[in-house]
């Protein structure tokens, strides 16, 4: 309760007023289109009224380069948008006893070998799209995750069907474990009888009786 109350704070003094800043600047953007679209439609009008090639050719490069930087400015503060507001959250979880320096890269994702190699899908992942990677530590753990889409193709119709979309988390423990756990949540199980056969196929059992049994 006493972090959630400290990220009231921060967000009050730290994250509402840049929220405040970036709408104000997308207003003036919104109404810099607006006016835009007002003054090249005159200048269409007016080059239609001179019919002066010389001057109509002008005016058009001039519209184009005008253009071209409106939609740079529009893609910047897209672009940016994001980013910054999500390193301003990850500033104030990064601040917490059990936590080290959270890196954020939007337009990065977990590595393709890791997803394949954790066996929990059992797919070749012919389209693999990931992106808003996040790394850091927390207490002893190093950790990386990011959101995902991961297609195959279909083995009985021409289309790409769904593996995973969502996020991926990936760790390493610091202790040696022999074997390998796999976790599965049962409300996915029939969507993952392929990866299960995989597994047991490679020689793990399934404990889930055991841990019915024992409760």
């Amino acid at each position: 309760m006493r972090r959630l109350e400290e990220f009231r704070i921060y967000y009050n003094h730290t994250i509402h007023p840049e929220l405040v800043r970036l709408e104000r600047r997308r207003r003036r953007l919104l109404l810099l289109v607006v006016v835009s679209a007002v003054l090249m439609l005159a200048v269409v009008v007016f080059e239609i009224y001179l019919q002066i090639i010389a001057v109509t050719l002008f005016l058009m490069m001039l519209i184009g380069v005008y253009i071209t930087y409106l939609l740079y400015l529009i893609r910047q503060f897209v672009i940016t948008f994001k980013p910054h507001v999500v390193n301003l959250i990850l500033d104030f979880i990064d601040d917490g006893v059990n936590y080290g320096t959270l890196v954020y890269k939007p337009k990065q994702s977990i590595a393709k070998d890791k997803f394949v190699a954790s066996g929990l899908f059992n797919s070749p992942a012919h389209v693999f799209e990931g992106e808003d990677y996040i790394s850091g530590k927390i207490g002893e753990l190093d950790f990386e995750m990011s959101e995902l889409n991961v297609r195959e193709i279909s083995k009985v119709r021409e289309r790409l069907n769904y593996v995973f979309q969502g996020i991926f988390l990936c760790t390493r423990l610091k202790e040696s474990v022999y074997g390998t756990i796999y976790i599965l949540p049962r409300v996915f199980r029939q969507y993952l009888s392929r990866s299960i056969r995989y597994m047991r196929k490679d020689g793990n059992e399934s404990i889930d009786n055991l841990i019915r049994n024992k409760r």
